[in-house]
């Protein structure tokens, strides 16, 4: 990990692939066909539940796979249940998910999967909005089971749950393999991480593994490189900057920037995404500040990637 005149950590890997949470909107995924009438089927369904419980507004968010991870699949069948939603009865209103995109954006809130009561409420008043509907997505073989939960966003009371089937065509398919790598601009004020000297730990799973090259320090900020080698098939990684370095007596600090395969995501609800190919190395990076220049090795660094749990333990720092 060699320092260069212009930046302390100094880093070149070509990559790709940036996920903002909450920062920028894909275009809506495309696709029709038979297999999308249980979508539509639904919709009065959940409607009349929704009226059933006085709701006099609605909001569809992205739906997420069993990791909680978004992908164009969810947000796509999020866009055809929410068009279905508002041809149904004008009784009911609802949001724009456009709308509901930028309203969240401008106060910095996420709304994809199941979110807290907490979240829920403030969503529902800062969005004029009184229930939201989630989705979560499971394949199941030769199709995707799809079970739809409506939350009232003040008393977080669940109004309707109901499960739904599509055929898995290969449309769907391909659909559901893509995490939502949106075209947004790059954190272009740090260098990419390279992955340089001996490797320090290694986290091993099924079909995924982490090494660690090691941590260093430039001042109050400490940056940890990491490789990730996917042993199996094609899958999508998703980090979080709610990764996390624990010091001292139990102080800790969450990620400042996350990096995977060439672009960085700054701040910590923002995410950074790729899809890992069979048998490729890609390369990890994260970076905190606030680590105080006395600290010398680090307790643990938690890795966020939304699925497994993902630390190292007692890191001496570099120099």
């Amino acid at each position: 990990m060699n320092e260069s005149p212009r930046h302390p950590f100094a880093r070149t890997v070509a990559g790709w692939a940036l996920l903002l949470t909450g920062v920028c909107q894909a275009a809506p995924a495309t696709a029709s066909g038979p297999e999308l009438a249980a979508v539509a089927a639904e919709a009065p369904v959940l409607l009349q539940r929704l009226h059933d419980a006085g709701v006099a507004s609605v909001a569809v968010v992205d739906f997420t796979d069993l990791r909680g991870r978004p992908t164009e699949l969810g947000r796509f069948l999020a866009e055809k249940l929410s068009g279905e939603l508002a041809n149904g009865t004008p009784a009911i209103r609802v949001i724009d998910r456009l709308n509901l995109a930028a309203i969240l954006k401008e106060h910095k809130l996420e709304a994809s999967g199941l979110v807290d009561p907490r979240a829920l409420h403030e969503i529902g008043k800062i969005a004029g909005v009184e229930a939201l509907i989630t989705g979560r997505m499971t394949p199941l073989g030769d199709r995707v089971q799809v079970t739809l939960l409506a939350v009232h966003t003040e008393s977080a009371e669940t109004l309707a749950s109901e499960e739904i089937e599509i055929p898995r065509t290969e449309t769907i398919a391909a659909l559901e393999r893509r995490m939502l790598l949106d075209p947004c601009p790059s954190d272009s004020s740090a260098p990419p991480i390279v992955l340089e000297g001996a490797t320090r730990q290694k986290v091993e799973l099924p079909n995924l593994q982490f090494v660690l090259y090691g941590c260093r320090r430039a001042e109050d900020t400490v940056q940890c490189g990491i490789a990730v080698r996917n042993q199996g098939d094609e899958r999508n990684l998703l980090l979080s900057g709610k990764s996390r370095l624990v010091f001292g007596e139990g102080s800790q600090v969450t990620a400042s920037r996350v990096f995977l395969n060439g672009e960085w995501a700054t701040g910590t609800l923002s995410r950074v995404g790729s899809t890992l190919l069979p048998g490729v190395t890609s390369t990890l990076g994260v970076e905190f500040k606030g680590v105080p220049e006395t600290v010398e090795t680090l307790r643990l660094l938690e890795l966020v990637v939304y699925g497994p749990e993902i630390r190292f333990h007692d890191i001496h720092l570099d120099p």
